[in-house]
């Protein structure tokens, strides 16, 4: 039987894995100026998954001998993605604030250019729209929001991935053995 020790060792460890591939992801956008590309957003996403996966698989195989019942990987899964999103939320404070402070402005500008293009808004919308965004774009607030939208895709990932990692420990029944 795995101890708890296990499960936050694993969790831990990939959680740390994991905030460090998107962190090192996310300088890379930011490097090459693709920051806010959508479509590469969606890589962390993968990425994210993928690693779910690795470490809920180690801690069934390694960790917990070899069997896992799904309740128990969906907080392995929930875990490792709340560790990373820690990581890569502190890495996103640094990067608004001290890196490119004018990082928050360059985001509004370019979702303000979305809005025009878009000939859906009046000016008035478009305002309204910014004002709002300017409330929730503050370092802070974005990793706090950072880190509770992570918890939240970091569960549905897992419900998932934990349908694949499940396996039951096999109990072998004494008096079926007697009765052949």
């Amino acid at each position: 039987m795995e101890q708890k020790g296990n499960l936050l060792k694993y969790t831990l460890n990939y959680g740390l894995i994991l905030g460090i591939i998107l962190v090192l992801y996310s300088a890379l956008l930011y490097a090459t100026d693709l920051i806010f590309s959508k479509s590469l957003g969606y890589v962390s996403f993968l990425i994210t998954i993928v690693i779910v996966y690795i470490g809920q698989k180690a801690f069934r195989d390694k960790g917990s001998g070899g069997s896992i019942n799904y309740g128990r990987a969906l907080v392995a899964g929930l875990l490792i993605v709340v560790f990373s999103s820690i990581i890569s939320s502190i890495f996103t404070y640094f990067l608004y604030t001290i890196i490119d402070p004018q990082l928050v402005d360059k985001m509004l500008q370019l979702q303000e250019q979305k809005m025009i293009s878009s000939g859906k808004y009046t000016e008035e919308q478009i305002e309204l729209g910014l004002q709002m965004a300017r409330k929730f774009t503050t370092p802070g607030r974005m990793v706090i929001m950072g880190i509770l939208g992570s918890a939240l895709m970091g569960f549905i990932i897992s419900l998932i991935t934990s349908i694949f990692i499940k396996k039951e420990a096999i109990q072998f029944d004494n008096n079926q053995n007697e009765q052949n």
